[in-house]
C-alpha cells in the first residue's frame, strides 16, 4: 500500500511538472522569433534563479542544450559572465563573455570537431585586441589586430600548409602601404 501511494505521488509530482514546464516554454524559429511550436526549431525553458542571476537554457527540438548563460533579467538576455553556445551534437559551438550584456573580453568559436576556429577579444562590445583565426587542420589561417571594431598593424593570412599568403598593414581598416603576396604552387619542399 504504501509503495502504491508512493508512485501515485511520483506521478501526479512528475505530470504536474511537464504541464507546468510545458506552460513556461518558449518556442522559437531559426532567427529567434516567438513562434508556435508546430513551426518552432528551438525552445527555452523557464530560467532559473541562481543567486541575483537567472540561468537561461535554449535547446533545439531534439532536446540537447543549444545555449546556457545567465542574465540580471528573467526574460531579457542581459547577459554576465560566460555565454557557452553548443551544436546539436553537444560539442561547444562558441563561447563568450558579458558584462551588462554587452560582449567583453575573449570570444571564441570551435569547428565542430572541437578545434578552434576563430579567437577574439571585446571592450565593450566592439572588436578590441588580437584576432587569429585557424583552419579546421589547425593551421593559422588570418591574423591581426582590432581597434575599436576596426582593423589596424600588421595583418597576415596563410595557406592551409602554415606558409605565409599575404602580410601587409592596416590603418583605420583600410589597406595601406606595401603589401606583400606569396604564391604557393601547392607542391610540397620534399617532392
Amino acid at each position: 500500500m504504501k509503495n502504491s501511494f508512493l508512485l501515485i505521488a511520483f506521478l501526479f509530482t512528475f505530470f504536474f511538472n511537464f504541464i507546468i514546464a510545458q506552460n513556461d516554454t518558449i518556442w522559437y524559429d531559426a532567427n529567434w522569433n516567438d513562434v508556435d511550436k508546430k513551426i518552432a526549431e528551438f525552445y527555452r525553458t523557464k530560467p532559473l534563479l541562481k543567486g541575483d542571476l537567472y540561468l537561461q537554457t535554449d535547446y533545439y527540438l531534439s532536446g540537447m542544450k543549444q545555449m546556457e548563460a545567465y542574465s540580471k533579467e528573467e526574460n531579457e538576455p542581459t547577459y554576465e559572465g560566460r555565454v557557452i553556445w553548443y551544436y546539436e551534437s553537444g560539442k561547444i559551438y562558441q563561447e563568450a563573455n558579458y558584462s551588462k550584456g554587452i560582449l567583453n573580453g575573449n570570444r571564441k568559436v570551435f569547428y565542430e570537431n572541437g578545434k578552434l576556429q576563430n579567437k577574439r577579444n571585446y571592450k565593450d562590445g566592439k572588436l578590441n585586441g588580437g584576432w587569429v583565426a585557424y583552419y579546421e587542420n589547425g593551421e593559422i589561417s588570418e591574423k591581426g589586430k582590432y581597434e575599436e571594431n576596426l582593423k589596424e598593424g600588421v595583418w597576415e593570412t596563410y595557406y592551409t600548409n602554415g606558409k605565409s599568403k599575404e602580410k601587409g598593414k592596416y590603418i583605420f581598416d583600410k589597406k595601406v602601404d606595401i603589401w606583400t603576396t606569396n604564391y604557393y604552387d601547392g607542391i610540397s619542399e620534399d617532392e
